[in-house]
């Protein structure tokens, strides 16, 4: 994943984005949903590194649930299921050091 496909969703939570908000209100940082809230991967996909003791936020999403075609091989999308994500916000996370 490189910096540019870390920053894009393919869906939009209502859920997610009130539970970020609120978390960020308690925190006292100004970080928007989708904006400044990734895990730990698309952090990393934008040379950043989540900061030593930081605590992430749980926030639930679904995942598509895919199979290979038993007839053409092609992978086709079946459903979704739910998963936990682990996220953190901007004020969490600083620029990888480059030696």
């Amino acid at each position: 994943m490189n910096a540019q496909e870390a920053q894009t969703f393919d869906y939009y939570s209502l859920a997610n984005v009130a539970l970020l908000t609120k978390v960020a209100a308690a925190k006292g940082c100004h970080c928007e949903p989708y904006k400044d809230w990734f895990t730990y991967q698309r952090w990393q996909a934008q040379g950043q590194q989540v900061q030593k003791g930081e605590r992430s936020t749980k926030a639930m999403t679904f995942v598509p649930v895919k199979i290979a075609d038993p007839e053409t091989g092609e992978i086709v999308k079946i459903g979704k299921r739910p998963w936990a994500s682990h996220l953190f916000c901007r004020c969490q996370v600083a620029p990888v050091a480059r030696h």
